[in-house]
């Protein structure tokens, strides 16, 4: 059962609440589309407790931004998320 302000509810209970289940939680595919990060793939994760994380389809599934309640749990390059096409074998 997910806790919703420390009070657990059924999700029945939970649908009462919210119009949609992605109010709360869920996974969201985004493109980015800005300079050296254009076309990148992005899996946005929220899992309703103040987790939130996404992760890079074109970078070989790395995790990028991770977060708890707005507190950064990663690093993230000063040059963004770099399409893999730009790398030089």
């Amino acid at each position: 059962m997910p806790l919703v302000n420390g009070k657990a509810l059924t999700r029945h209970e939970l649908m009462r609440r919210v119009g949609r289940l992605d109010q709360v939680a869920g996974v969201r595919l985004v493109t980015l589309g800005d300079g050296i990060e254009r076309g990148v793939r992005v899996l946005e994760f929220r899992t309703g407790t103040g987790f939130v994380f996404d992760v890079l389809v074109d970078r070989s599934l790395d995790v990028g931004r991770c977060e708890l309640r707005g507190q950064s749990l990663s690093w993230l390059s000063p040059t963004g998320v770099v399409g893999p096409w730009y790398a030089e074998p």
